[in-house]
């Protein structure tokens, strides 16, 4: 009985992409779904930011005029700043186009430039590991 609780709320994880989980409530494995919780919020955000960077560099076919518009404020950091828009409703505030802004900006000016998105992914791999993401 307790088994299957566990796989039912790894499921319901698993589907809603939940960053984050209390884990009292669970009499075993708490510590465990914790781990894959976080990991899978980390593989969520590099996927997300490894998608912003093809975007930007040309990699996929998309412009980048279709998701973000670019700030003007003239911030220090990277070229390639976004800004960001003040959302009313929850729904949107989830939006690709509109999680990814946050993160996006405050990746340093060495993540920005890299020629590949291997080179990307890796650097944002050591990015993670060097502020504490799981």
């Amino acid at each position: 009985m307790k088994f299957s609780r566990f796989l039912r709320v790894l499921i319901i994880l698993k589907l809603s992409c939940v960053a984050f989980v209390t884990c009292a409530s669970l009499s075993i494995g708490g510590a465990s779904i914790m781990i894959i919780v976080c990991l899978s919020a980390r593989r969520r955000l590099r996927g997300d930011l490894s998608e912003v960077f093809k975007i930007f560099k040309g990699f996929d076919n998309i412009k980048y005029t279709q998701f973000f518009t670019m700030s003007d404020t003239g911030l220090r950091g990277h070229k390639l700043k976004i800004y960001k828009p003040q959302v009313h409703l929850d729904i949107r505030k989830y939006f690709f186009s509109v999680r990814v802004i946050e993160e996006w900006n405050t990746l340093s000016v060495e993540l920005i430039n890299c020629n590949t998105v291997e080179s990307f992914k890796k650097r944002i791999d050591c990015y993670f590991r060097n502020w504490g993401y799981t």
